[in-house]
């Protein structure tokens, strides 16, 4: 049986690098996150030993929250595993993106380096077979420590998340030299250390006459504080390759203090919801990520509309499953999209997808 990738919101953690000291020994080492039709945990673990680990049972809203510290020979091992040399040149332009497969073991990785969180996306397992020799050894780590005894009584999960960190100063453009970021403007706050203003991932998903829901096309806009923007555009069908084109450029000032406003307003900054469902597959519909970087956080909102959806708390058998969400507050932000980025029409560039996750070069 094959799944479709669901995007949501849980993977728009840890995703840029930011330009920091070396981390001192009670500083963050890894953060890991993995989803399987089952269950999504995820472990965010520091240089000496504490750990915070959340077991999301999907499909069924249960949740377990756990804490407390790995002896230093568990440490080390991990410490070893993260420098393997294979792990720390590789980057998310190296991994191989998908919409739809025949599995779902999703694998968010984010290892804090000397310059800064390094952050990469594994959608499926065969996504992680090049590079297996170095992911292995830490999937395994996962599911050995992943079974801790005596939850934390009415936590509340926070997908694992650290603190953020102090903003970054420059940022590398498009032709890898450093640019000096533009201030942001007053009332525009953003979440310190993030490059970025919003990033936002639409997912549409099509039936055939053959299989559910076996068509998905995807669009994600990632516009930083310089004005720079990447837009991808993808679309897979099951059994076939996943077709991306990519799309860089700025916006023009007005534009950017227009993004600004829209992003600040109210409908949208003081809009909050719940984790979307995971762990179902859907027929046709519209999913909407959308994480926006706030002074002590980052915002992070979903929007679906979708019917039939197989369910896993129905035994995969629900088929007129309806969900229709209320999406009126990124209207002004999807017409801002259309008329300052897909409008243009600019011509694509042979670059490989990556989601559109931020780093310090769109």
């Amino acid at each position: 049986m094959f799944c479709l990738l669901l995007l949501g919101v849980a993977h728009f953690g840890v995703l840029a690098w930011g330009q920091t000291e070396e981390p001192d020994r009670s500083g963050f080492l890894v953060r890991m996150e993995r989803q399987t039709r089952d269950e999504d945990v995820c472990i965010l673990v520091r240089r000496d030993g504490q750990f915070h680990l959340e077991r999301i049972a999907l499909g069924v809203d249960r949740s377990r929250v756990f804490e407390g510290a790995f002896p230093s020979s568990v440490i080390s091992e991990l410490e070893q595993m993260v420098d393997a040399d294979e792990l720390q040149q590789l980057s998310q332009s190296n991994i191989k993106m998908a919409l739809v497969g025949e599995e779902l073991d999703h694998v968010l990785l984010a290892i804090r380096r000397s310059n800064g969180w390094q952050s990469l996306n594994f959608p499926t397992g065969a996504s992680r077979k090049p590079f297996r020799k170095s992911l292995e050894p830490l999937v395994k780590w996962l599911e050995r420590n992943e079974q801790q005894p005596h939850p934390l009584p009415n936590a509340v999960p926070a997908r694992c998340m650290p603190p953020q960190e102090t903003p970054q100063t420059t940022t590398a453009t498009a032709n890898g030299a450093n640019d000096v970021q533009r201030s942001p403007q007053a009332g525009s706050p953003v979440s310190p250390g993030s490059s970025y203003l919003m990033r936002i991932v639409k997912d549409h998903y099509l039936p055939n006459d053959l299989t559910f829901g076996s068509r998905v096309e995807r669009t994600c806009v990632i516009v930083y504080q310089t004005g720079q923007y990447r837009m991808e555009k993808s679309k897979q069908e099951f059994n076939s390759a996943m077709k991306t084109e990519v799309f860089r450029d700025s916006v023009s000032d007005i534009a950017l203090q227009q993004l600004r406003q829209i992003l600040d307003g109210p409908e949208l900054s003081q809009l909050h919801q719940k984790t979307a469902a995971a762990g179902m597959t859907i027929r046709e519909g519209e999913v909407t990520n959308l994480a926006i970087p706030r002074p002590n956080d980052t915002q992070v909102l979903s929007f679906a509309s979708f019917f039939g959806a197989h369910l896993q708390e129905k035994g995969m058998r629900d088929n007129t499953h309806l969900s229709v969400d209320d999406s009126q507050a990124i209207k002004p932000l999807n017409k801002w999209i259309k008329a300052n980025i897909e409008e243009r029409k600019l011509p694509a560039q042979d670059l490989p997808a990556t989601t559109c996750i931020p780093s310090t070069q769109p």
